[in-house]
């Protein structure tokens, strides 16, 4: 089908084609005072094969666009033209050659002027790079001038574009505008694709459920394959890997694109993603089966791969949101018809020279960049705006709330001075719990702004003390630590963590001033917070609370730990902990004893 539809648009302008091979300035519009060669005698094989004897020589159109089969199976050709002493501009002289596969050297008289590259495996790739050489007036003789061209590529594989000879004052303008569009332009362009990709690739990192960005990482690594190759001249890897590569990488960009879209518009259907993952798998079977002479003109799958992109611009018209799929229909639009002019290119139709034979497809990268990154930036800005929103609404909600709690703080005051019966001052307490304690709750579980959930959280804090503290003379150890376990078996069974609490020792002997119930319950919230708040993967937490010689032992540990907790930075909470246990005289630290367990442990002095 796709042969077809090549030989098709072939028909359809064969007329120009001919009058293009009629006449060359159809193709390009030159200054009458610039040589153009038409024919040149040929020699094939090194010089050493035929020392440049006239009888083993031919003469042929020159340059021509492409070898033939068979024209180029030595990979090596001589070209030999005569320059008329009245072709030759006064002052300084230059010769261009547009495009060239592989490389070329030059030669004036026999005296090499100019080269394009190493000649030996794997050779420099001249491919998409014009070459241009000055040759001083001093150089010309009076009389005829010989150039030769030594032309080296891989068998069956050589062309020669142009070759041009005229003032430097005329040549290097259009030298220097050819090098600028097919060499400076190509290494803006992948030094942005691949830091949009590094970029897209951070994204993902932080929010591993994004895998969209990921996508287009990945296609932004594939494209800047052939983005290289436009302007790389020597590689250090075999030719005919590097050409596998280049062809692999457009058609792993089309998938990866037509994957990412339908993911970034919520129309992705396993079964289709992975059919395209299984094309573009067989896509690079296929550039490994080819010989070497076909791989640059292999266009098969890569006009399959613009099928498949045409194919999906109906299918997210069909199927995404209109107003969200428009851009990315305009964006693939854009993309075939680039492909379009780089397929009839690499498949030999050289109508499109109207474009001076260059590749443009690397130029839809940034066209996408663009596309996702405007997306990113407006998508960015609204959810700035919606957490302003919500964060000054859960701003007001928390002042409600304080203002509710100073308020039952009065009411509470004014029980206590009158000396109000113990029954009334329960009531309120439990109202604060249902009611105060249920707000902050759900303010702290809705909270997106970590600011914020700190300050819910340390109401909700400071309304438990309220609420389970029954009086400011202490408590007894064994009363406390009923209290703390009991409430440590709330906070995880909120999480889907499960609690293991072991009590040494506990004896209803030892009491607990005021400070010490205290700071001990803040150490033993901050603990379990941290455990939960830090380690993801925590399943389970181990508390033990023991009294040995006359000292309370509380130790805290919990799976789920990502690296070596002894050389962990501390925050605030650790740092809090140590202050604590540093006012009631006892010692507090941190380390793993082993892999992936965090273990917190202090003791402080009891009395009796």
């Amino acid at each position: 089908m796709i042969r077809t539809t090549v030989f098709a648009i072939s028909l359809l302008l064969c007329p120009l084609l001919n009058a293009a091979e009629r006449d060359s300035s159809a193709l390009s519009v030159l200054a009458e005072s610039i040589f153009r060669p038409e024919t040149a005698r040929v020699w094939h094989g090194p010089a050493e094969k035929h020392n440049f004897a006239p009888a083993l020589a031919y003469t042929a159109p020159f340059p021509p666009f492409e070898w033939r089969n068979g024209d180029f199976s030595e990979g090596e050709v001589w070209y030999e033209f005569e320059v008329d002493p009245q072709e030759i501009p006064d002052g300084l002289t230059g010769i261009l050659i547009t495009r060239v596969y592989l490389t070329a050297d030059i030669y004036l008289n026999e005296v090499l002027v100019g080269s394009g590259g190493t000649m030996i495996p794997p050779m420099a790739k001249n491919s998409h790079r014009p070459l241009y050489f000055s040759i001083p007036q001093s150089a010309w003789s009076q009389g005829s001038n010989n150039i030769r061209i030594h032309h080296k590529s891989y068998p069956d594989m050589g062309y020669v574009v142009d070759v041009l000879v005229g003032s430097d004052a005329e040549l290097r303008p259009l030298y220097e505008r050819r090098n600028f569009q097919q060499q400076s332009i190509p290494k803006v362009l992948f030094v942005v694709e691949i830091l949009a990709a590094f970029i897209l690739f951070f994204i993902w990192y932080l929010d591993r459920n994004e895998s969209h960005y990921l996508l287009f990482a990945f296609s932004l690594v594939m494209i800047s394959i052939f983005t290289l190759n436009q302007f790389l001249i020597d590689t250090i890897i075999p030719h005919r890997i590097w050409l596998v590569l280049n062809n692999t990488s457009v058609d792993w960009w089309a998938v990866s694109l037509i994957v990412f879209v339908n993911k970034r518009l919520g129309v992705d259907i396993t079964p289709i993603r992975y059919a395209l993952v299984g094309y573009a798998v067989v896509a690079l079977a296929f550039y490994m089966s080819l010989p070497l002479n076909r791989l640059p003109g292999s266009a098969l799958f890569h006009a399959v791969s613009m099928l498949l992109i045409l194919m999906n611009i109906v299918y997210i018209a069909l199927r995404a949101d209109t107003r969200q799929a428009l851009p990315y229909i305009i964006f693939f639009a854009s993309l075939l018809l680039m492909a379009l002019h780089d397929i009839l290119m690499q498949s030999g139709i050289w109508i499109v020279r109207w474009i001076d034979g260059r590749f443009i497809l690397f130029y839809a990268a940034p066209l996408a960049c663009f596309l996702v990154f405007g997306k990113l930036i407006r998508e960015f800005v609204n959810a700035v705006q919606a957490s302003k929103q919500h964060a000054a609404n859960l701003e007001m909600h928390i002042n409600l709330t304080k203002q509710e709690l100073e308020e039952q703080y009065e009411k509470l005051n004014t029980i206590i001075e009158n000396q109000a019966i113990t029954k009334e001052r329960e009531r309120i307490y439990r109202d604060l719990h249902d009611d105060v304690g249920a707000k902050l709750l759900s303010l702290f579980y809705r909270a997106n702004d970590s600011r914020l959930e700190v300050l819910a959280s340390s109401a909700l804090e400071d309304l438990r003390d309220i609420v389970s503290r029954k009086t400011l003379n202490g408590e007894l150890l064994e009363t406390a630590v009923k209290q703390w376990q009991s409430e440590a078996e709330d906070r995880v069974r909120d999480h889907g963590i499960s609690l293991r609490w072991k009590s040494v020792d506990i004896s209803g002997k030892h009491h607990l001033d005021e400070r010490q119930y205290t700071h001990v319950k803040r150490m033993l919230r901050e603990a379990i917070s941290n455990a939960m708040r830090h380690n993801k993967a925590c399943s389970e937490i181990v508390i033990s609370v023991a009294v040995e010689a006359e000292r309370l032992t509380i130790e805290v540990s919990n799976d789920g730990v990502v690296g070596d907790a002894g050389q962990w930075q501390h925050g605030r909470g650790i740092n809090n902990m140590k202050i604590r246990a540093r006012e009631l005289a006892g010692e507090f630290r941190i380390f793993s004893d082993e892999p992936g367990f965090v273990n917190l442990i202090w003791s402080l002095p009891l009395g009796n």
